[in-house]
């Protein structure tokens, strides 16, 4: 058995929240200090002891008698908040760190520890994740879908799987067989010859793992051998076609307005933004790296003002992605500083409707900007294009030099 620190509390984002409070016997959202009292409870609860100590599991049906933390949905099972161990002499924690992972069954943990996943599909092994992949990239339309010397293959496959995953499972658009054994998850591509969807079905295990995932293309033919009712099925089809609703009034919500003001004052974001993160403006320009910082304030305010001028005359120039802690869309706005072909980095903006202000919050490499920018739509903008390229580009001379 293990123990946390006491000052150890796990940073649950607002999404682990939202499951913790599916199984709590609990009307009402949990306040503040109900959050911070389960932080705390899960930190000093003895742990089980998972895969030579690499991870470990707290059961949450112990902690809080008063919030009846319970099962979870669709399982009689009792609900463990998995963490995993970073070793690191740098910490605090006399044995290194541990990272809170996710909220789930015992048995659904250890499914997953023994394979390899992408999202909430499990496999085997790490080659059947790859074919996987491989299967639906090739089924799909060609497009960007991995970043230049990554470890994992398809970082941006992965990472679009799992996000919109989240997003349709919060919006309930998946799709169970009749008897829960399947479920069926649309996943907002299109078949690359013919403007067929496509779609993934899975087996469900222990209510939260899902294995055996298939690509599915033929509709209906393929998927009554799994218990799916037809009737239901096509009515979810109709559902479907309306996509994955990331704004909450109207799609105006994804477009920035470049009549609204941009507060670069506000909070000690310049701080954050050119000192604090500063190094993330000079991989494609390492000029920057010389400038004092007014110097490079003064180009970084011009940038902002060039980006809008050109937003008034394009729509789709600065792009919009989604920011899962808050459930809000954020805005990516290119940054030129130096040079006109490329992007020296992007900016992450928050809106404020009720002032028409937004807020930067940080600043991204153009990768990074793709990757998110891809949740919402494939982007088409030529800056987010070349950085696709670029990455293309970076990937095609890393191959070539093994």
């Amino acid at each position: 058995m293990l123990l946390f620190a006491e000052n150890v509390l796990p940073a649950f984002e607002f999404y682990e929240w939202e499951i913790l409070q599916q199984f709590a016997q609990k009307e009402t959202p949990f306040t503040p200090d109900e959050k911070n009292a389960i932080a705390q409870a899960i930190a000093t609860t003895p742990a089980v002891s998972m895969e030579n100590e690499k991870y470990a599991a707290v059961d949450t049906s112990v902690v809080c008698p008063a919030y009846s933390l319970g099962a979870y949905p669709q399982t009689d099972l009792p609900v463990y908040a998995l963490y995993k161990h970073i070793p690191c002499s740098t910490y605090f924690h006399p044995n290194g760190r541990w990272s809170f992972q996710r909220f789930e069954t015992l048995p659904a943990l250890q499914r997953r520890l023994q394979g390899s996943y992408i999202g909430p599909f499990v496999f085997k092994n790490r080659y059947k994740a790859e074919d996987f992949l491989e299967i639906l990239r090739q089924t799909a339309q060609e497009e960007t879908w991995s970043l230049p010397n990554e470890r994992l293959s398809s970082k941006i496959l992965r990472n679009y799987l799992d996000n919109l995953w989240r997003l349709c499972q919060e919006k309930n658009q998946l799709l169970y067989s009749a008897n829960k054994d399947y479920v069926l998850f649309d996943t907002n591509l299109f078949h690359r010859t013919f403007l067929i969807p496509i779609y993934i079905v899975a087996k469900v295990e222990y209510g939260s793992v899902y294995t055996d995932a298939e690509v599915i293309t033929n509709g209906w033919k393929q998927l009554s051998k799994f218990g799916f009712d037809k009737q239901t099925y096509k009515d979810w089809v109709q559902q479907q076609k309306a996509g994955p609703r990331f704004y909450k009034n109207s799609r105006e919500e994804l477009l920035f307005n470049p009549a609204w003001e941009v507060d670069v004052h506000s909070d000690g974001k310049l701080t954050h933004i050119l000192q604090e993160r500063q190094e993330r403006f000079f991989k494609h320009n390492p000029k920057l790296q010389d400038m004092e910082p007014f110097a490079l304030q003064a180009l970084f305010e011009k940038a902002i003002e060039i980006s809008t001028d050109i937003a008034k005359r394009n729509y789709k120039f600065i792009a919009p992605q989604y920011r899962w802690q808050t459930r809000e869309i954020q805005f990516l706005m290119p940054l030129f500083l130096l040079k006109k072909s490329l992007p020296d980095a992007v900016l992450v903006l928050s809106a404020m409707p009720k002032d028409q202000t937004y807020f930067p919050e940080t600043i991204l490499e153009l990768q990074d900007a793709y990757q998110n920018a891809r949740l919402i739509a494939r982007p088409e903008d030529l800056w987010l294009r070349a950085a696709a390229d670029e990455a293309n580009a970076e990937e095609d001379k890393t191959t070539e030099e093994i």
